[in-house]
């Protein structure tokens, strides 16, 4: 059985990604327009250029894509369409409506997996990251999208 992870922005999911690869689960990692944040690791994403990701998307590679209006610009996020090696411990992060509009194209026995943090938690994390005037907006998002 493979698996999908949601949940909202700073909800643990790269977390919790992060602690499933160390005991063994293959990550298939997102690809994104988005610059690397200051700190963060390589192995979180996939960082294209716009125009890749763009030629990628018109290629039909991406089983979903987002794109979201940040305060720094628009970033897109695509997850690439599951190959015949995913097995039972494979993962992916999602949005929650890209699984809900693409779980039919994923293979049989995928569970999804939502992680639950409150705000109040939340909004520590968006903190110490440093990033309030994005993270509020995500956020806000989120609470739309996930209620």
């Amino acid at each position: 059985m493979s698996f999908v992870l949601i949940g909202k922005s700073l909800s643990g999911k790269t977390t919790i990604s992060k602690a499933l690869a160390e005991k063994g689960y293959r990550w298939e990692k997102n690809y994104t327009t988005r610059p690397k944040r200051d700190g963060e690791a390589n192995d979180e994403y996939v960082y294209v250029s716009d125009e890749m990701f763009t030629d990628m998307a018109c290629h039909d590679e991406f089983v979903d894509v987002k794109e979201f209006n940040t305060v720094h610009g628009i970033w897109k996020y695509g997850v690439l369409y599951p190959t015949t090696s995913w097995d039972k411990k494979t993962f992916v992060i999602m949005t929650p409506q890209g699984y809900v509009e693409h779980k039919n194209e994923l293979p049989d026995d995928t569970k999804c997996i939502y992680l639950y943090a409150n705000n109040n938690t939340i909004m520590k994390r968006m903190k110490k990251r440093g990033d309030m005037e994005e993270g509020m907006r995500r956020l806000k998002q989120d609470n739309k999208d996930l209620l």
